[in-house]
């Protein structure tokens, strides 16, 4: 859910970022676009008063000179000149003399012969000459004589030269484009506050109500229904939304109808295979045990050692789990099967002859060649039982113990002689399982050793037991848990 708050924030921020920046853009073209109208404006406003100052004082000049009357035109031109934004008016004659000003002659900057000449002979009727980065505006006209005409142009009796300082009006129409700025800028701030306002009223919040309405119905709440009569702008949105968590939740409630069906469908199932499972693991145990009962009534060695073997291999297997050698095969279900399997070690002496199975002394070669057959005899018997059962992985270890747990890591064992791995990890687990407890239990021809002494031979040798008959791997791990199988001797000593 925290992706869609955060996209949903996104999205409101890239809408108030690109409105802002919108707005910013349009407020920084529209203040260039002011300034360069603004100095525009300076400028054809001044030379429009100047004109109209010339186009006056251009009909009075034109009486008083034609009445030679040069001590008024010289008040007029101080008078005009008094005026803040006149640097300097001076009147020229026909002889480019300067009949009048009011600055001292000598001062004037005054037209060039050049430009005189062209207002005398009527080539331009006004001068202009405008700098506004020394803030001057130079202006120049023909003084028209009284028979002066449009078809008459030549009778110009003199030229009126204006200098002008545009400072003073370009410093209070600053001032008045400052205020401006100022009131354009609040006035923009105001506008994109509404305008942010307005988008927030129809756009954020139909958005804000959908994300509410996306969160409820990802939580799973699918009667979440977004009021589809405001936020005109998203109502085919609001209107599909609508009808998609309808169809959503029409959708969830099959579903919910055909879990609870398959999950009662599932639980009778689960029912009947526990049941089978239960009736398969007792298949399997009474057959184990009917065999295992059947070598019982062969061998003279008790039940007792059936059972104890039982759990060393059991106790080796869990320790060994953990071995990265072995984790792969030692799994909890094999190391149950491996178990089970243990009791059917001997199952192949039910082959051998009483007069030598059941004799009180040593067996003499011959006598030994023919025992060592059990082994033999022992996966005949299983693999018979697999093909009446037709089941047969959980015997597969039962027939690996009973033909291999006489085989030596050295390669000294029987009936094959195998070495190293090539041996069952099963029989190898098994092997030094049943030599420790033929050690510790009393036989007709031999005396039960302690467990001090049956974990000497094996880890050490007695001449007839060698270490290296066993893999090193269990073997270490023998010499690791050795006092759990005297445990185990103990708790099930023969004569139960």
């Amino acid at each position: 859910m925290n992706i869609i708050r955060k996209n949903f924030i996104k999205f409101c921020l890239k809408i108030i970022l690109g409105i802002a920046i919108t707005m910013t853009a349009v407020s920084i073209l529209a203040s260039f676009l002011y300034q360069n109208l603004f100095y525009d404006y300076i400028q054809t406003n001044t030379e429009k008063e100047i004109s109209a100052i010339l186009d006056s004082v251009n009909l009075s000049s034109s009486i008083l000179m034609q009445n030679n009357d040069f001590y008024d035109l010289q008040r007029m031109t101080e008078s005009i000149g008094a005026s803040g934004f006149i640097k300097e008016i001076t009147i020229y004659d026909k002889n480019k003399n300067i009949i009048a000003s009011n600055i001292i002659f000598n001062e004037s900057d005054g037209l060039h012969t050049e430009n005189l000449d062209n207002l005398f002979s009527g080539r331009k009727l006004k001068y202009i000459k405008s700098d506004f980065s020394s803030d001057t505006l130079v202006m120049a006209i023909p003084v028209n004589g009284s028979r002066y005409s449009i078809i008459n142009n030549n009778d110009i009796t003199g030229v009126i030269y204006i200098k002008s300082d545009i400072g003073s009006i370009k410093g209070l129409l600053m001032n008045l484009n400052n205020s401006f700025l100022k009131t354009e800028f609040i006035i923009v701030i105001l506008l994109l506050l509404c305008i942010i306002g307005i988008v927030t009223f129809s756009l954020f919040i139909p958005a804000s109500k959908l994300y509410k309405a996306a969160q409820a119905v990802s939580e799973g709440d699918y009667s979440y229904h977004v009021d589809e009569s405001k936020g005109r702008e998203f109502y085919p949105l609001i209107k599909e939304f609508n009808n998609m968590t309808k169809k959503i939740k029409t959708r969830d409630e099959e579903l919910k109808l055909l879990h609870d069906k398959l999950k009662g469908h599932n639980e009778n199932l689960e029912i009947k295979v526990n049941k089978r499972d239960m009736e398969l693991k007792l298949t399997q145990d009474i057959t184990i045990r009917s065999l295992a009962y059947l070598a019982e009534t062969r061998d003279n060695e008790t039940g007792s050692h059936i059972f104890r073997t039982q759990h060393y291999v059991e106790t080796l297997a869990e320790y060994l789990k953990d071995n990265p050698k072995f984790s792969k095969v030692l799994t909890q279900k094999n190391i149950e099967l491996m178990f089970k399997s243990a009791p059917l070690h001997d199952i192949g002496k039910v082959g051998i002859s009483d007069s030598i199975l059941l004799k009180p002394s040593g067996l003499t070669k011959e006598e030994f060649e023919i025992m060592k057959k059990h082994t033999i005899y022992g996966r005949e018997t299983i693999e018979k039982s697999e093909k009446f059962i037709g089941n047969k992985s959980f015997l597969s270890f039962a027939k690996e113990i009973a033909y291999s747990h006489h085989e030596k890591w050295d390669g000294s064992g029987y009936p094959e002689g195998l070495s190293g791995e090539d041996i069952p990890l099963s029989a190898r687990i098994m092997a030094i399982s049943d030599v420790y407890d033929a050690l510790v239990s009393k036989r007709p021809y031999k005396k039960a050793f302690t467990h001090e002494e049956a974990v000497r031979i094996i880890l050490e040798g007695d001449g007839r037991t060698s270490p290296e008959h066993f893999d090193p791997d269990i073997l270490s791990a023998f010499s690791k848990i050795h006092h759990k199988f005297n445990e185990i001797y103990n708790n099930h000593p023969d004569g139960e």
